[in-house]
């Protein structure tokens, strides 16, 4: 679990949240953010390398376009986005270093391998988003797993209910995930876990959520606003 805390890994995050969360959605993992540096501590970190970067052998398309690997002594598998300078590191050790790579690294591309023609056509084409919806979408990735200590609300990723709390819902079969928008303006749905009253919660808390944040309900609809950035919080249908 990690610390009810305010967390920053910096606004590079938010190229993460709008571009490839929901490809990583389809596994399990803890979110760590550290400055500059956003890490997943996971059972699945090879998987998770190998669906973001790009590999000699594979579609541009079939990754993150412009993501590579780093170098890294310890063998945890450091990611560098190019065109942000974001980082990733998925690794299965709490501590953020490596536990073993093994996929072959030679089929990835590596940091000194320019963006290709292709790669920079799929990242043209991407929304544009605005710094303050830079900011509200990291903020709603580096708090994928946060928890309030006094039970109230607690955020266990998007496969497992709240701590003590579980009801059976429709949530607790859903598979759907979608983060759309552009500019100031974006809207999240999703029919799993967590419930949408924690997701809010999290994001507003006076220590562990965005500063400055405000919360407007909207009947079932519940907007967080950030500057002239809004992300709606849409109920499962």
């Amino acid at each position: 679990m990690l610390a009810l805390a305010v967390l920053n890994c910096g606004k590079d995050a938010a190229w993460l949240s709008e571009t490839c969360l929901y490809e990583l959605s389809v596994y399990t993992f803890v979110v760590s953010p550290r400055q500059d540096d956003l890490v997943l501590i996971t059972h699945a970190a090879d998987n998770i390398a190998n669906r973001l970067l790009p590999g000699k052998h594979k579609s541009d398309v079939l990754c993150l376009p412009g993501m590579r690997l780093l170098d890294d002594p310890d063998d945890a598998y450091r990611l560098i986005h190019l065109p942000t300078g974001g980082h990733i590191t998925t690794t299965t050790r709490s501590s953020g270093t490596g536990g073993g790579r093994s996929y072959p690294e030679w089929s990835w591309k590596r940091a000194d391998e320019p963006i290709t023609a292709r790669e920079a056509e799929v990242l043209d084409a991407l929304p544009f988003m605005t710094p303050d919806a830079e900011a509200l979408l990291a903020a709603l990735t580096s708090r994928l797993w946060l928890r309030d200590p006094c039970g109230s609300w607690a955020i266990e990723g998007w496969y497992n209910p709240p701590p003590h709390r579980d009801r059976e819902t429709t949530r607790s079969r859903g598979h759907s995930r979608r983060l759309s928008g552009r500019g100031d303006h974006w809207e999240l749905a999703w029919t799993s876990y967590p419930y949408p009253e924690d997701l809010v919660a999290a994001l507003s808390h006076p220590r562990a959520g965005l500063q400055k944040v405000r919360v407007v309900p909207e009947g079932k609809v519940t907007h967080l606003r950030y500057g002239t950035a809004q992300l709606s919080v849409v109920p499962a249908v």
